[in-house]
């Protein structure tokens, strides 16, 4: 980038009234690099030096813990260069007390936060002052825990609703995602009403009459290719005719009508006739589809999702009562019992409201929306106001941050109808609502080349569930000299998806490789160049950006066989862990010895590493596949040394879980293995063994509670892994690495190099579920 700055910045005055209005209510919609926490470092610093609020009066809420760290330091940072830059003795004084007690002031997530509140008032909370906050891992195991239970009891009491449910053809697992998600909204009313029952007489009827006459132009004899969806679906009703038993039943009927809505192909060289042929697919398939398929299941789903509801709101209940049971709060808990907190009692939300006098929250745009209510109740005048959307911020409490264009948290309760809400209640309190639009991240061919997708992007969903776009005022200059802009690599189209990847990555790999031996240059900024970085490329200048988690092991694999360095950051779930899974293996084999299935897996994976060919000599030669029988004499000295080698390996291990306790007895396994020192060198990827680590700690937690003997850890850890929980794994890292991640983790972070990976068109799909959060009490349609 080139280091020619404007003179004058797009949103200057937007900027200096950060720092001068401190007695008002300000809502900063900053577009994407243009300073979201330096603004609200900013503000923070403007607060101490006025003499306004004391730095232990400001609570700074922030989007993670690591954001929360950088922000700490950061503040930190400005008020000491502030104390050094000012002249006046009075904001001196005021800097000099506010870095003397800078620990006393709130810098952290808005869960961390809501239990501050509830351990220093747990009674008024109806909570037991000791109780404990359930992580995201915890949590999904307690709910499949509370999920199965429900179950097992029904099926004990012989549950109408259960039968019921059978009756509609409806499988208990098939709401298990509906459960999961009426449980992450647990202040949400799911709504709901009876719909009458369809005729389902009459579609069986029409298909059955369609069938009859489409049927005479199906060969008897099915073609070499197969029949195509129509011809199933109508062979189907030829064939369940006669049996009026199956008929009968509704959810076979709806078995019936939904092969017809699945029925779109027809390959015309497949029928007798392909006129006819024609005709079923450009009509009379669509008509009837249309008219009478389509509407049946319609209304066949809508009766049902009563009854589904209202079968899975009791389990929803009994995860809420087991956590009660335990006194243990998941993250809605928090912000749900902090909220009632402030709102049902006056005088608490007075007493928070003296010391907490001023907060500012970062990343508005991707909070929960529980947080809102939370954040009005400590700044709103009125505290014994219960609607939280009826309260007016005292002037100067309330300072929020965010971007709506880079909402991407949805899936984590984010809810963009929210922030709009908010944002309209600030301006009409008598707060500002000001605009961040100068990008210093990126280069104006960046800039240029982005703001007319975006334009089409936001401006074809506009309304309340859409942010209104915002062009990218990029203030820095390309410098034709250098490597800057957008590129494109070109790569042909495999048949397999991971082939069309690999190619990817490989050409990604080349440029690396190339760029860091022929030590190409890159324009440094002069904050840059004063911190003595180097114009010369290293690998920490690139960053590979995937929009999913899926694919990251490729480019890893590729990058160390270019012999990169490389960090592959952020959230990941274990059980898509290669050397997590082989792990399982052996535990599981530990568990039962006498499995041979287990025992040949054991040796032919990254353990042991025998051929096929290998455990074929060894069969041929008598061995078997048990680790405390004898090597067989007649095979050949190399093989039997590594057999009898691996035998005394998995006996040692064997002997460990027996003797010791279960978690001691899988870390010596793990390290005696040699996965360990593998997992911290494999792929020059330095992060690996914190997938280790993390589920070392995730035992021993479990081995300290209710889990006892070897058996119940591996089953515990089997669950882990089908819970499929993202853990941050962010624990060994390396200054000078390629950093690989997906969309979510890269967010606010910056690269000189940054390649868009993985070379597919992004999937798109309906809402799953609809939350309405406009009147007194939000409803859900799920």
């Amino acid at each position: 980038m080139s280091n020619h700055f404007p003179k004058e910045l797009i949103d200057r005055k937007a900027r200096e009234k950060i720092i001068k209005e401190i007695n008002r209510n300000i809502l900063v919609e900053a577009s994407a690099g243009s300073g979201k926490t330096s603004s609200l470092i900013h503000r923070m610093s403007a607060l101490i030096k006025s003499g306004k609020f004391k730095v232990d009066e400001i609570a700074a809420i922030t989007f993670t813990r690591k954001a929360a760290i950088e922000l700490k330091e950061r503040f930190q940072q400005k008020i000491e260069d502030s104390f050094r830059e000012t002249e006046d003795e009075k904001e001196k004084g005021y800097l000099r007390e506010a870095l003397s007690n800078l620990e006393q002031c709130y810098l952290g997530t808005i869960h961390s936060f809501c239990a501050r509140l509830l351990r220093e008032r747990p009674i008024e909370a109806g909570l037991d002052p000791e109780f404990a906050e359930l992580d995201d891992l915890d949590d999904t195991l307690l709910k499949e825990k509370a999920w199965e239970r429900y179950l097992l009891n029904l099926k004990i009491k012989e549950s109408p609703s259960l039968i019921h449910l059978e009756e509609l053809g409806i499988k208990p697992s098939e709401l298990a995602d509906c459960y999961k998600t009426v449980c992450t909204y647990p202040e949400v009313k799911p709504a709901f009403q009876a719909s009458p029952k369809p005729n389902l007489k009459e579609a069986i009827k029409e298909i059955i009459s369609f069938s009859d006459e489409a049927s005479q132009y199906i060969p008897d004899e099915e073609p070499k290719m197969g029949y195509d969806k129509l011809q199933e679906a109508v062979l189907s009703v030829k064939r369940m005719k006669g049996f009026y038993d199956y008929i009968k039943e509704d959810y076979n009927k709806i078995k019936l009508l939904e092969n017809f809505s699945k029925s779109e192909k027809v390959t015309l060289n497949r029928w007798t006739s392909k006129e006819k042929a024609k005709e079923y697919r450009d009509s009379l398939s669509l008509e009837l589809q249309e008219k009478v398929i389509n509407p049946t299941l319609k209304q066949w789903r809508e009766y049902c999702y009563a009854y589904t509801i209202k079968f899975v709101l009791p389990a929803v209940e009994y995860y809420h009562e087991l956590r009660q049971k335990v006194s243990m709060l998941n993250f809605q808990d928090l912000l749900l019992k902090a909220s009632c907190l402030l709102r049902d009692y006056p005088e608490v939300r007075q007493y928070f409201q003296q010391k907490y006098k001023c907060l500012l929250v970062d990343e508005f745009q991707d909070t929960d929306p529980i947080q809102a209510e939370i954040i009005f109740y400590l700044t709103g005048q009125d505290v014994y106001e219960k609607n939280w959307q009826k309260l007016i911020p005292r002037p100067g409490s309330l300072f929020v941050v965010g971007d709506p264009q880079q909402s991407i948290y949805r899936f984590r309760r984010a809810d963009i109808a929210i922030y709009n809400l908010v944002k309209g209640l600030i301006e009409k309190s008598g707060g500002e609502v000001l605009k961040l639009q100068a990008n210093f991240r990126s280069l104006h061919s960046i800039g240029s080349y982005l703001n007319p997708i975006f334009e089409e992007l936001f401006s074809s969903g506009q309304g309340k569930f859409q942010a209104v776009y915002s062009p990218m005022q990029t203030v820095w200059e390309d410098n034709s000299q250098n490597f800057t802009g957008v590129k494109q690599l070109i790569i042909s189209k495999e048949r397999n998806k991971n082939d069309t990847i690999r190619q990817d990555a490989q050409s990604i790999a080349r440029i690396i490789r190339d760029m860091v031996d022929k030590g190409f240059k890159l324009v440094r900024t002069e904050e840059e160049i004063k911190a003595g970085i180097s114009t010369l490329v290293t690998y920490k200048d690139f960053m590979i950006l995937l929009r999913y988690k899926g694919g990251m092991d490729i480019y890893a694999r590729i990058l160390a066989e270019y012999g990169i360095p490389f960090t592959v950051s952020g959230y990941t779930s274990l059980n898509e862990s290669q050397q997590i899974k082989e792990l399982l293996k052996l535990f599981r084999l530990m568990k039962d010895i006498e499995n041979q299935v287990l025992i040949i897996a054991v040796l032919r994976g990254i353990f042991f590493g025998f051929s096929d060919d290998d455990l074929y000599q060894f069969k041929g030669a008598g061995g078997e596949f048990d680790f405390y029988e004898k090597i067989p004499e007649k095979l050949n000295l190399k093989l039997r040394e590594n057999f009898d080698r691996a035998f005394y390996r998995l006996r040692q291990f064997h002997l460990w879980t027996q003797k010791l306790p279960p978690v001691t007895a899988m870390e010596k396994i793990i390290i005696d293995s040699g996965l360990l020192s593998h997992s911290c060198l494999e792929g020059y990827n330095l992060n690996k063994c914190g997938e280790l680590y993390s589920i070392l700690e995730r035992l021993r937690k479990a081995e300290a509670g209710e889990v006892i003997g070897f058996a119940l850890m591996v089953d515990q850890l089997e669950k882990m892994l089908e819970a499929g929980v993202e853990e941050e794994l962010d624990i060994l890292t390396e200054e000078n690495t390629v950093r690989i991640m997906n969309l979510h983790k890269a967010k606010g972070l910056e690269s000189p190099v940054v390649f868009l990976a993985i070379p597919y068109n992004p999937t798109t799909h309906e809402p799953t579920y609809y939350i309405e959060r406009t009147g007194q009490e939000p409803y859900g349609h799920f």
